[in-house]
C-alpha cells in the first residue's frame, strides 16, 4: 500500500480538535501513523519529535459517539515535557470518522503538523 502524507496547519490546546482528517481521506483499513511535530517557535515545547503508532480506519459513515484513543511511542530532538494524543471520534447519523488530536500546553498559533499512513491491511 503506498504512502499518504497529509500536512495540516494547527493551533493546539488542552482540548481535543478536529484535524481536518476524516471519512474518505483514507480507505478502510489498519494503518500505521506517523506524526512529525515541530512546534517550538509556538510555545508547543517539541523539538523535531515523530510519534508513531497503529490504529484502524473506516472510511464510510459512522452511527456512534465513541471515541477512541491511539497509544504513541516519540523520539527525536526533545518533546520538553509536552506531549500529544491522537484519537479516532466517530459521529451519529452516518457522519464520517474524525482523527483528533490534543496536547498537554496550549499553543500560540498554528504550526505545521506532518501526518504520514501505511496501510497495512
Amino acid at each position: 500500500f503506498s504512502l499518504i502524507t497529509i500536512t495540516k496547519s494547527l493551533t493546539l490546546t488542552t482540548s481535543w480538535i478536529d484535524t481536518g482528517i476524516a471519512g474518505t481521506n483514507l480507505s478502510t483499513g489498519c494503518y500505521i501513523i506517523s506524526l512529525y511535530v515541530e512546534n517550538f517557535a509556538v510555545g508547543g515545547g517539541h523539538y523535531y519529535e515523530t510519534y508513531t503508532g497503529m490504529m484502524s480506519w473506516y472510511a464510510d459513515g459512522t452511527n456512534a459517539t465513541d471515541y477512541d484513543e491511539i497509544v504513541l511511542h516519540k523520539s527525536g530532538h526533545a518533546p520538553n515535557g509536552v506531549y500529544i494524543n491522537l484519537r479516532t471520534r466517530r459521529q451519529v447519523s452516518g457522519a464520517a470518522l474524525k482523527l483528533q488530536i490534543i496536547s498537554s500546553v496550549v499553543t500560540t498559533g498554528a504550526s505545521n503538523y506532518i501526518f504520514k499512513f501505511r496501510r497495512m491491511i
